[in-house]
């Protein structure tokens, strides 16, 4: 975590670094995509009443491995740049104590559990409708053939 001295230069070059990458992944998606006996690109998912042109798990896990875990340090500098924005903004504000609002151990458990209840709640029916759904996927029969 570190402090930001100037959010908006800051915030230009993690965008910058991230569209760096681009045409690395397109590559190796075509690379996977174009492999002799690779696996089927597309394949069909029925939700309910849609049906969805999806990539296939196999095609999705041998892209991922081509990848070498580009995806998961860009999650792990993505949290390390949350961390710091939320830290240089709490510098900002002059580095407030939080606990100098909460006068006692009960009072501040009962307050977190009001937000807790309050950021469950909307995850309940989420989780009844989720496991209400059915997906299936079916493989295209005749896949697309390759650009030129």
């Amino acid at each position: 975590m570190e402090y930001i001295e100037d959010i908006e230069v800051w915030s230009m070059q993690i965008i910058n670094d991230s569209h760096s990458l681009v045409e690395e992944l397109l590559l190796k998606e075509e690379a996977v995509r174009l492999r002799k006996g690779a696996p089927k690109h597309l394949g069909y998912r029925t939700r309910g009443r849609t049906l969805e042109l999806i990539p296939t798990k196999e095609f999705a896990l041998e892209y991922a491995d081509s990848l070498d875990g580009m995806v998961q340090l860009r999650f792990q500098k993505s949290a390390m740049a949350i961390a710091s924005t939320w830290y240089s903004a709490w510098i900002y504000v002059g580095s407030p104590y939080f606990n100098s609002r909460i006068n006692s151990k009960d009072e501040s458990s009962r307050f977190l559990q009001g937000y807790q209840l309050t950021l469950e709640e909307p995850l309940w029916g989420f989780q009844i409708l989720h496991r209400q759904r059915q997906d299936t996927l079916q493989l295209e029969q005749d896949e697309f053939p390759p650009d030129k």
